[in-house]
């Protein structure tokens, strides 16, 4: 895109776009989640002590410089206005700059690569609700593994939830961005209460680099406005004894 030195210039910073800047962060932040869906997938690592750091690292690099460079293209070609045109802002720069042949390869690229994070997600969670079973009730199917090694009944589970979910969101009519906040509301609280158990196990520097990620945890929380009240409802209920409920009926319904 033939960008200079100007194109790179931040725009003054008001009282007035501070709130926008922060809802725009919230969102934002949705480029960069997937560290837990990594830490998932350990056991798919040869050597997950030396490796997943380096992945970490690399991915989150890549990310950011690619994020940061189709910002600056857009903003120089005013590729933005309205949801539609959002949504398109890539495909459309792509065949100013380079032709209409590019601009479906850009968007075929964009497909493989949104694919690629539906699949990563659906494989960790599936691992995790796996291994979650295999821990606390072995015997249940999903606990089970294929003939090849693949928590299918886990990964069957997710599918039917993933469809649900698909399925209301069309009914609904609700945007993308409206879960996209939901989930985004998920994501950091899971990652500011990560860095706070970092936070009091760890010593040293890796204390103090805990604290300063807290904060910015704390800092995007906040950002997402009313998003966060639904992670907290989350892990309010996900926070209720329901073992000891659930020992309490036990108890209850058997013969003396």
């Amino acid at each position: 895109g033939s960008i200079g030195t100007s194109d790179m210039v931040m725009p003054e910073l008001t009282q007035e776009s501070l709130w926008s800047i922060g809802a725009a962060l919230g969102v934002m932040f949705w480029c960069f989640v997937g560290i837990e869906a990594f830490a998932h997938m350990g056991e798919e690592f040869k050597n997950p002590q030396r490796d997943f750091p380096i992945a970490i690292l690399i991915g989150c690099f890549i990310a950011g410089a690619t994020y940061w460079a189709c910002s600056v293209v857009i903003l120089k070609y005013h590729a933005y206005g309205s949801a539609s045109f959002d949504s398109a802002s890539i495909p459309w720069l792509s065949e100013q700059l380079f032709g209409e042949k590019f601009k479906l390869l850009i968007s075929g690229l964009g497909f493989a690569a949104c694919f690629a994070s539906v699949n990563l997600y659906t494989q960790s969670l599936s691992r995790m609700v796996w291994a979650q079973a295999r821990d606390y009730r072995p015997n249940s199917a999903l606990a089970r593994l294929s003939i090849r090694g693949v928590p299918a009944n886990a990964t069957i589970a997710i599918a039917v939830v993933l469809l649900i979910s698909c399925v209301i969101g069309e009914i609904s009519g609700l945007d993308l961005e409206f879960f996209l906040k939901l989930a985004n509301g998920i994501f950091v609280l899971v990652y500011l209460l990560a860095m706070l158990s970092a936070f009091k196990l760890l010593t040293g520097a890796g204390r103090w680099l805990a604290a300063v990620s807290l904060l910015l945890c704390v800092l995007v929380f906040a950002c997402l406005g009313w998003s966060m009240l639904y992670a907290l409802c989350v892990l309010g209920l996900l926070s209720l004894p329901w073992q000891k409920y659930a020992g309490k009926k036990e108890t209850q319904i058997e013969p003396n």
